[in-house]
C-alpha cells in the first residue's frame, strides 16, 4: 500500500501554539513518528514524504504536490495539521473531500482508532467534510486518491497542546491503525 504524507504548511508558517510551538516543526515531528510507525507496523507499506513548495502560492503548490502524489500512485494521502482558535477551543479533527466516500470512510477510520487518546472528538464525529470553497479544499480535491487532512489538536488550548506532545508517538500509532484498517476494508493491504 503506497502512502504520502506532508507537514502542512511550511517552515515558519502555520498556526502556533499557546507557548510559541508552531504547526509545521510539530508536524514534522508527528511525521517521523508516524514514518516509524509504518515501518513496525508489520505491513508492507512503500510511504513517501512530501513538502509544499514555499516558493508557490497555496493553489499553485497544491497542484504540485497533487502531481507528486500521482507520481507516487499513492493510495492515501494525509496531510498534517493543528488548529488554533480561542483558548478555549479543543479536540481533533479529520477532514475530507465532501464527495470522497473513500475519503469519508478513512476519516471515519482514523477518528476511531484516534478516540481515547484524551482529545475531544470535534463535531460529535471527529470527521468534516470540506466543500470546494473551504479553506483546505484544495488539497482534499486536488489529490488523486482519498486525502485526508488530519488536526491532531488544537495548539492554542494549553491541555490539548501539551497532551500532543506527549502522545505524538501515540497518534503515529492510531493513526497507522486507522490507515491499515482502511487498508484491509479496501483491500489494498
Amino acid at each position: 500500500m503506497k502512502i504520502s504524507i506532508s507537514a502542512g504548511h511550511n517552515k515558519n508558517t502555520g498556526a502556533e501554539a499557546y507557548n510559541g510551538d508552531d504547526e509545521w516543526t510539530f508536524n514534522k515531528r508527528l511525521e517521523a513518528a508516524i514514518l516509524n510507525a509504518f515501518d513496525s507496523s508489520g505491513y508492507d507499506f512503500d510511504v513517501k514524504t512530501h513538502e509544499r513548495d514555499g516558493s508557490l502560492g497555496y493553489t499553485s503548490a497544491m497542484n504540485k504536490l497533487a502531481g507528486e502524489i500521482k507520481s507516487n500512485g499513492s493510495d492515501v494521502c494525509l496531510e498534517l495539521h493543528f488548529n488554533s482558535a480561542s483558548p478555549s477551543a479543543n479536540g481533533y479533527e479529520f477532514l475530507y473531500y465532501y464527495s470522497s466516500s473513500n475519503g469519508k470512510a478513512l476519516a471515519s477510520y482514523l477518528s476511531d482508532h484516534f478516540e481515547g487518546l484524551g482529545f475531544a472528538k470535534r463535531r460529535g464525529t471527529g470527521t468534516l467534510a470540506i466543500d470546494s470553497g473551504d479553506r483546505g479544499s484544495a488539497y482534499l480535491r486536488l489529490t488523486p486518491c482519498p486525502a485526508i487532512i488530519v488536526e491532531t489538536h488544537f495548539g492554542s488550548n494549553a491541555d490539548d497542546h501539551d497532551l500532543a506532545i506527549v502522545t505524538v508517538d501515540e497518534q503515529a500509532e492510531r493513526i497507522v491503525n486507522g490507515v491499515v484498517e482502511y487498508g484491509k476494508a479496501k483491500n489494498i493491504l
